[in-house]
């Protein structure tokens, strides 16, 4: 018979007693169904936000001067806009997050 983790033992005084530890090691490996990998594409999207947001500030800059070179910034801009803005990038550049599937 067991009752809190004290079997039924004779124990002479208190401090015989087997202290509950606090942080037990477990050296039990974690099973596959356990673990979780999440793929994590915040990077990529805030890339993507920046070039979108200086694709506009470079329109309203056009808008107002005629200079060339703001142009051609505004190409390259919506080149690696045509490049970036898809999922394929967004899964080849997401970063994997690994974690344990705690069950409470």
């Amino acid at each position: 018979m067991e009752i809190n983790g004290i079997s039924h033992l004779n124990y002479q005084n208190y401090n015989d007693i087997p202290k509950k530890t606090e942080n037990p090691k477990n050296d039990e490996p974690i099973q596959d169904s356990e673990k979780i990998l999440t793929l994590s594409t915040d990077d990529v999207d805030s890339e993507i936000e920046d070039l979108k947001s200086q694709r506009l500030r470079l329109k309203n800059a056009i808008k107002t001067s005629n200079d060339e070179k703001l142009q051609d910034q505004l190409n390259q801009i919506e080149n690696e806009l045509r490049l970036k803005d898809n999922d394929e990038y967004r899964k080849q550049h997401a970063k994997v997050i690994s974690g344990l599937d705690l069950k409470i």
